[in-house]
C-alpha cells in the first residue's frame, strides 16, 4: 500500500458521497463506469479508485469543488509528512523518495 493511501482514502470516499447524494449508488456506479461493488467498496473507504475513476469523479464534479478536493488531499498529505520522522524513504516504485525530495516535487 502506498504510504498515503489511508489518508487519501477518507476524502475520496466523502467526495463520492458529495458528487451522489441525490442518486442510487447503481445510478453513481455508472456514471463513474464501475460495478455497484466496486462503488460502495470505494465509497466505505475500502480503496482507492483507479486512475480513470478517478478522472471520471473529477469530470462530474463543479470546478470549485475539485479545487476543494484537490486542497483537502493537498492538506492531508502535508500533514502526514509533517508527522514522520526526518529521513523517511518510500519504496514500492522502483524508486526511493525521501520526504523532502517528495514536498519539492508537490
Amino acid at each position: 500500500m502506498h504510504p498515503y493511501t489511508k489518508h487519501i482514502q477518507p476524502i475520496i470516499s466523502k467526495a463520492l458521497k458529495a458528487s451522489s447524494k441525490k442518486l442510487t449508488q447503481a445510478c453513481a456506479a455508472e456514471r463513474l463506469r464501475i460495478s455497484e461493488r466496486a462503488y460502495r467498496n470505494l465509497e466505505k473507504g475500502k480503496y482507492c479508485p483507479s486512475t480513470a475513476t478517478f478522472a471520471m469523479l473529477l469530470i462530474q464534479m463543479k470546478d470549485m469543488e475539485v479545487l476543494q478536493l484537490v486542497d483537502e488531499l493537498r492538506s492531508q498529505i502535508m500533514t502526514a509528512e509533517e508527522q514522520e520522522a526526518p529521513g523517511t524513504t518510500y519504496e514500492g516504485t522502483g524508486r526511493h523518495y525521501k520526504k523532502r525530495e517528495l514536498r519539492e516535487r508537490m
